[in-house]
């Protein structure tokens, strides 16, 4: 079987939509590449085949979990999201809690006579100073991809 012969069986895995819409483009496309590599040598063409053949498989596994997203919800799953800070604020919520238990654990047992002091290592100091490393790696990470976004766009 011929590279494009397998290349337009491989196509029928993509969702039908976007198979109308673009497989005879997808399969050009590739025709066009595949006349390009006959003049390279067979391990280049094997490569060329092989990334083509990963690609498509990979890109209609993609485009059926898409699909399948967005026919279960009755919409995309994407449109779902949260506000970008509904997670810190949930996370800062949570350390108050923790350390209104906290407090209140101390008084307890100063009430009952005995001593108790508040400790940075105790439990919500040391969940604060996890929360407040991973909020500062997470937002590096989101100014990481929003630069990449937009150097990606166009609008530096």
């Amino acid at each position: 079987m011929s590279m494009p012969a397998l290349y337009r069986f491989l196509l029928r895995l993509y969702p039908g939509r976007l198979v109308k819409e673009f497989g005879e483009e997808m399969a050009a496309v590739l025709c066009e590449l595949h006349r390009g590599s006959r003049t390279e040598g067979f391990v280049a063409r094997w490569w060329f085949g092989l990334r083509e053949v990963t690609g498509l498989l990979s890109g209609a596994l993609r485009e059926q979990l898409y699909e399948r997203n967005r026919n279960s919800s009755g919409g995309t799953m994407r449109s779902f999201q949260f506000p970008r800070w509904t997670l810190v604020t949930l996370i800062l919520v949570l350390c108050a809690v923790i350390v209104a238990i906290e407090k209140t654990r101390m008084a307890s047992v100063q009430l009952s006579g005995g001593s108790a002091s508040l400790h940075w290592w105790t439990l919500p100091g040391v969940f604060m100073v996890v929360s407040a490393f991973m909020a500062g790696i997470g937002l590096v990470g989101y100014c990481v991809l929003h630069v990449f976004r937009a150097a990606r766009t166009g609008r530096g």
